[in-house]
């Protein structure tokens, strides 16, 4: 598991093992047991983790023969598939149960498979050139096929309020189809030179995107089925494409083994393609909800990216199939990846090793250090703060409530013993760091942009600074307005300490640059906080980790 989790840093330097992989092993595994020593090496406040938690959650058997197509449904419990036995299977999510008896009614194989937006119902294609519409509950065809194409049907989706179904097709057309009639809504939109591999609807259901043998991905209008723009760049037949959450951007995977990302606005593909790991054909690519990560497939291993940098967000997910991997899909939630394989299984993931939100407004969005290394204070996008021990990283107590908005900035006082804190509704409040209660606000801060708070160096002010260039200033103690001076707008009042972060995920040290540690692919940094000891480190998932290193920094 360790060579899984962490196979960059070793391959780069076997060194990298004690500084960056011991620190952020379970605890009770036997490599952090027999060298994890704090005197000599980083160590995570409280622990990373107790114990190895397993991506692969479930292989589900059932096809008689290889997996197609995966879908979750848009709550997340259940799983769709199909493959060449002709049928289609729903699972539960939870135990990897079948949920009813498979669909039978395609007369060859079933090539792909989604649910309606409100889960109601089961879209698939097959190479018997229909379309099939099923009702979840009962089992049964909720329309008599839908038949148009002239060759095998490879991709479906449903719009994003149930009207329209799409397809793509061998006979090289994508049509549109009214999901209560049956009918076509357009004339079949016209102009790829090759089959169409996979089709799907932009998240407002206004725009269509296509991708074909002819090794374009194209862009269409689903009102009017003008073509939009024809995107070139990969070297071999598109295989699969997907909308961004957004709908500013899209992915592509390509037999040439590369994913590309592209700017919908401009047209053009947004950066380099992403092949170095590839090491076969990339027949899926699937974006998450949140639109951070990016899975795509190659042989019998899927990959998540980051979709900001480019870069490998999480271990591949390899050792659940034992063929090429057709499909797969995140869940709604972004925990979950569904697979399908020519080894004939589906295998259910878990993809949240670092805990991904459990709710929207779980990010951290500020975090401050104690002036005597004890404490770190974090503030969330739900409003709350709360206290944690630096050393034990358990928390003191929380959440704190005092504020209507996210919470943009906290600090505390010279001697530790208050922290003052900033956020989105553009106030200030002032707390005891010890107890936990607010002594002063809200305060009327800033009313313009984000707001940066500090108290002064002798401990007798509090400030909030704005964008705009304005510092607000009151009493530390009796919460007395004293004044509004401005500051350069270049230059940030934001303190985060003499370590960072950097976007390659690099523990760095600020006036140096050099490089203390190296975080895994699973953590994704938000915000951060320093002292010459320590660092905080904020996740997407709303976790604090803890990171102390026994040789001081500058």
């Amino acid at each position: 598991m360790c060579t899984q989790s962490y196979p960059n840093f070793i391959e780069s330097h076997p060194l990298l093992i004690y500084e960056s992989v011991l620190p952020l092993l379970p605890a009770n595994s036997t490599l952090y047991q027999t060298f994890h020593d704090q005197h000599h090496f980083p160590w995570v406040a409280g622990g990373y983790e107790e114990s190895w938690l397993p991506p692969l959650r479930k292989v589900l058997s059932g096809h008689n023969e290889l997996v197609r197509s995966v879908s979750f449904s848009p709550d997340g419990l259940r799983v769709v598939s199909c493959g060449d036995d002709g049928t289609i299977r729903i699972w539960d999510n939870a135990s990897g149960t079948e949920r009813m008896t498979p669909l039978r009614g395609h007369e060859d194989q079933v090539f792909s498979v989604c649910f309606s937006f409100d889960g109601t119902r089961i879209i698939s294609g097959s190479k018997d050139k229909t379309i099939r519409v099923w009702d979840v509950h009962g089992g049964g065809q909720s329309l008599t096929p839908l038949c148009g194409h002239m060759g095998s049907i490879f991709s479906v989706a449903s719009n994003h309020n149930g009207q329209h179904i799409l397809s793509g097709s061998a006979d090289m057309t994508v049509r549109l189809w009214d999901s209560s009639s049956g009918t076509q809504s357009l004339p079949p939109l016209e102009g790829h030179e090759g089959y169409v591999w996979s089709v799907c609807f932009s998240p407002d259901g206004k725009q269509i995107l296509s991708g074909s043998e002819d090794r374009t991905v194209r862009l269409w209008d689903a009102l009017s089925a003008a073509s939009l723009a024809v995107l070139k760049g990969h070297d071999g037949a598109v295989m699969s494409v997907a909308f961004s959450p957004d709908g500013l951007s899209a992915t592509s995977g390509s037999l040439d083994q590369t994913i590309r990302l592209w700017d919908l606005s401009s047209k053009a593909e947004k950066e380099s393609p992403w092949s170095a790991t590839h090491s076969g054909a990339v027949l899926s690519v699937s974006f998450s909800l949140d639109g951070n990560r990016i899975a795509s497939t190659s042989g019998d291993i899927i990959y998540i990216w980051d979709a900001n940098s480019g870069t490998e967000a999480f271990p591949p997910l390899r050792g659940g199939h034992s063929a090429v991997i057709h499909s797969a899909a995140f869940s709604p939630d972004g925990r979950h990846i569904a697979s399908g394989s020519s080894d004939k299984t589906v295998c259910l993931w878990d993809t949240a090793l670092d805990g991904l939100p459990e709710l929207p407004d779980a990010r951290l969005c500020a975090l401050a250090c104690s002036p005597n290394g004890t404490m770190v204070v974090s503030g969330s996008r739900d409003h709350t703060l709360r206290m944690w021990n630096s050393v034990s990283g358990e928390e003191i107590y929380g959440p704190l409530r005092g504020h209507l908005g996210a919470i943009l900035s906290v600090s505390f006082s010279p001697d530790s013993s208050r922290f003052v804190s900033g956020a989105q509704d553009m106030t200030v409040c002032v707390w005891d760091a010890i107890t936990g209660t607010k002594t002063l606000g809200p305060l009327k801060g800033p009313s313009v942009g984000n707001i940066s708070v500090a108290f002064s160096v002798d401990g007798t002010q509090v400030t909030a600074c704005s964008e705009d260039g304005r510092m607000f200033a009151w009493d530390a103690t009796s919460g007395l307005f004293l004044s509004t001076i401005h500051h350069p707008t270049d230059h940030s009042c934001r303190y985060r300490g003499p370590l960072e972060v950097s976007k390659d995920a690099w523990i760095i040290e600020v006036s140096t640059g050099r490089k203390v540690s190296r975080l895994p692919r699973t953590i994704s940094t938000i915000v951060t906080v320093s002292n010459k000891t320590m660092i905080a480190i904020g996740t997407l998932s709303g976790r604090l980790i803890v990171m102390h290193f026994p040789v001081g920094v500058e």
